[in-house]
């Protein structure tokens, strides 16, 4: 293990044995069974399976606690012609969930009403008011989507108005359950479906692939996979598991480009070639948030449903404008926001609270994650209400840090609250604002002086640039999709040489390297300040390498990661 400036470089400890022989028992590049080793241990089994993923390797839909119950009651809405109204949440995984249920409601021949919620005063999930535009509207089943482990109230009140609910959701159960007609959650204690990380879209599609082997669908499975992969990596839940064989798939139906909106929010987004995780998480998603972000989420599940390919441009438009005003208003916040983080880090605070005053909520999420991310602390931002009197809270966690257990406790102090250990939601009285904050603080606090947040970058292994060939780049796709809990492989270059450096795009560092006979370029994000440092003669660089599509042609993209002076270097250069 050696030190760099900033982080702690620990290179895996795979054996070259077993990355041998995993290369030489899978047919794979050495590199490939080096990353491979690195990922499974050098387990053999394990590395099989892991490049040999398919949906017929998910769980029995069936095993998920209330899922006959979630199969008869749609069967009883079918065959009774009673119309069913589908309420999601604002986020990509909700309006994906809803848009998946939706699609199934209606391939079944079910009048279905699609309703997602609106961002207003910190409320969340199903409101009375939805519950009593079904009951005026005659819908006397409804299907949450990513909401509704916390609607207790609601859900008895729907009960009252004979109208019952299926509560499709995978955020952390409160103390009270809701009794609902069934509740489809793996993260509930008593239920046995074997992987408990599906986001929302992946629990409505297993009771897809149930109603699909209980009542027969008229369409194909692989229709739904292009919602549920752009849900699942928009949620970032761990792409391992049931998640890692529905994205693979799913990222193959998104390339499709069969579903009008997909397409059109693809060309939108310039996106070339085959569709990658990271394709999805900084292009595709963020647009689709940004409309829920400014209010106009019922545009983009009109996107995903709609069967015309014009209203998909137009609506794909207006999804680039709301993007565009959701960047502007993040700016804004994040000028006001990082003073304020730099002078908590400074003072030597393990946890970072930044109250914004007005701060518009719908952003609040994000700006905590982009705080998280930068000093590697927890964060909770803060924005009030002064017409509601309500305030909301977003709170973001390094690994290590579990939110849940910081707000174990105080329920009666909170309205809403939600969420897993690395992201959480509460809303709260602004009169509760100061005492809410203190408690987390404390708590917060005391689980960083327990277990400290590392700052290990962990690599995957030693490279020489020669072994990123076309041979690697073909296998690259197998070792994906790339994300939460599996990222991107990290590998280290000893002894390159920095041939040239410049700024590109205001702060990103591009370099060209050489190792013996071997050139290539790599980008530095955000590392422009690093230039100085490239010069002298050797560097030790930590390189992600990524297929990329430019003007129809593939494209090795190396991705500067972090770099030290090696001790290979001679004099320094200018």
């Amino acid at each position: 293990m050696t030190q760099g400036p900033d982080r702690l470089w620990s290179v895996n400890p795979a054996g070259v044995d077993a990355a041998e022989a995993l290369a030489r028992d899978l047919g794979i590049q050495p590199l490939t069974a080096r990353i491979l080793a690195a990922r499974t241990r050098g387990d053999a089994d394990v590395a099989a399976d892991f490049l040999r993923t398919s949906l017929d390797d998910l769980p029995d839909p069936f095993v998920m606690l209330g899922m006959a119950k979630a199969v008869e009651r749609l069967a009883r809405a079918r065959r009774d012609r009673e119309p069913v109204l589908v309420y999601g949440d604002y986020d990509v995984d909700g309006m994906t969930a809803a848009a998946c249920l939706t699609h199934l409601c209606r391939s079944l021949g079910i009048a279905t009403r699609i309703q997602v919620q609106k961002r207003r005063g910190g409320s969340h999930g199903l409101s009375v008011e939805a519950v009593d535009l079904a009951k005026a509207q005659g819908q006397t089943l409804i299907f949450t989507a990513d909401c509704g482990m916390s609607n207790v109230e609601e859900i008895a009140y729907a009960a009252t108005q004979g109208i019952d609910v299926v509560v499709v959701d995978h955020h952390q159960p409160g103390l009270a359950r809701p009794n609902a007609h069934s509740i489809l959650n793996p993260a509930q204690a008593d239920c046995p479906y074997p992987f408990k990380q599906l986001c929302a879209v992946g629990v409505a599609f297993s009771l897809v692939r149930a109603v699909d082997r209980s009542l027969g669908l008229p369409d194909s499975l692989d229709g739904y996979l292009d919602l549920v992969a752009l849900g699942t990596v928009a949620d970032a839940v761990p792409l391992s598991g049931d998640n890692r064989i529905l994205v693979r798939a799913g990222l193959v139906e998104l390339g499709r480009r069969q579903r009008p909106g997909i397409a059109a929010l693809i060309d939108r987004s310039q996106i070339e070639g085959a569709i990658s995780a990271r394709a999805v998480g900084f292009r595709l998603a963020p647009r689709l948030n940004a409309a829920g972000r400014v209010g106009h989420a019922d545009q983009c599940v009109e996107l995903l449903l709609t069967d015309s390919y014009a209203d998909a441009v137009r609506l794909a438009r207006g999804l680039d404008e709301d993007n565009t005003e959701r960047q502007r208003q993040e700016r804004q916040m994040l000028e006001t926001a990082m003073p304020k983080a730099h002078a908590a880090a400074e003072d030597g605070h393990q946890v970072i609270i930044v109250d914004g005053g007005g701060w518009p909520d719908a952003l609040l999420g994000v700006v905590a994650s982009r705080l998280k991310e930068r000093f590697r602390l927890p964060v909770v931002t803060v924005a009030s209400n002064m017409e509601t009197g309500l305030a909301r809270m977003s709170l973001r966690a390094p690994r290590g840090v579990d939110l849940v257990a910081a707000l174990q406790g105080l329920e009666d102090q909170l309205l809403t609250h939600g969420g897993h250990a690395a992201a959480a939601g509460l809303s709260v009285e602004i009169g509760g604002i100061d005492a809410v904050k203190d408690i987390l603080f404390r708590r917060l606090t005391r689980q960083m002086e327990s277990s400290p947040v590392s700052l290990e970058l962990l690599i995957d292994t030693e490279v020489h640039l020669s072994e990123f060939d076309d041979a690697f780049l073909d296998e690259l796709l197998l070792l994906g999709p790339f994300g939460t809990g599996h990222p991107e492989p990290v590998l280290l270059a000893r002894g390159v040489r920095p041939l040239k450096r410049r700024v590109v795009g205001g702060d990103h560092l591009r370099v060209q390297l050489s190792h013996g006979t071997s050139v290539q370029d790599a980008i530095g994000f955000s590392m422009a300040e690093q230039r100085e440092r490239l010069k002298v003669r050797a560097i030790d660089a930590l390189l992600t390498p990524r297929l990329t599509s430019w003007r129809g042609r593939r494209k090795l993209e190396l991705q500067l990661v972090d770099v030290q002076r090696s001790p290979q270097d001679g004099a320094s250069r200018t």
